[in-house]
């Protein structure tokens, strides 16, 4: 089981504490994958504890690019979360001394990014994403933070929220950079993604919010 972690439901304006179990891997093979330079923007990562604006391994993307990503068959390591979420808070630190260790880029896509937020793409995210999903009552759906590695366009290691007990001490701390360096082990720095066709088009489907909520708090 995933740590419970607290998600900001921005429309509603409250915060919910969702329980949700784990699924850490899929069968993917094992070789080395160069991760896909993709059309990223660079991200001030100051929004998170203990992190700097510029200095960290992170660049960001929009969800036009996740869905690019699949249908090209490209490969990387990607991130989706949000500052004001307080696991993620914790979660990106460890993601960045990872990320550190291997010297590869990782994607964050924001959640709730102010001119490209996922809410519009996430039934096809979701479809994407299915089989790597957390499941809670039956149903799958997104949840953060959330870190999973795509390989030649299929998902593959991944892990949501933080491990059950987790205390935010060293050996903590340490157990989770450890989890998600598992999830980078297979990759190495980037190399130029050539693009088959023409930029995915603009889409627009109706909000969706990606959340299953357990208990909420005005």
């Amino acid at each position: 089981m995933c740590f419970p972690i607290s998600l900001s439901c921005k429309n509603a304006k409250r915060i919910c504490l969702i329980s949700l179990a784990v699924i850490f891997s899929v069968s993917c093979s094992s070789r080395s994958y160069p991760v896909t330079e993709l059309n990223s923007y660079p991200v001030d990562m100051s929004a998170y504890k203990g992190m700097s604006s510029t200095e960290h391994h992170f660049k960001g993307i929009y969800p036009e690019e996740l869905l690019t990503l699949f249908e090209e068959k490209g490969s990387a390591v990607i991130y989706l979360g949000y500052s004001s979420c307080p696991n993620c808070q914790e979660a990106v630190k460890m993601i960045e001394k990872a990320a550190e260790k291997k010297d590869i880029t990782v994607y964050y896509l924001d959640a709730y990014h102010e001119s490209h937020p996922l809410s519009p793409y996430v039934e096809e995210v979701e479809e994407l994403l299915y089989d790597i999903l957390p499941e809670k009552d039956g149903k799958r759906s997104i949840m953060v933070p959330f870190l999973f590695a795509v390989k030649d366009g299929i998902p593959c290691e991944h892990y949501c929220g933080l491990f059950p007990d987790y205390d935010g001490s060293e050996k903590a701390n340490q157990k989770m950079i450890r989890i998600y360096t598992d999830i980078m082990k297979d990759f190495k720095a980037a190399e130029p993604f050539i693009r088959s066709g023409m930029p995915i088009e603009s889409r627009s489907t109706t909000y969706i919010d990606a959340v299953i909520r357990r208990r909420c708090y005005l």
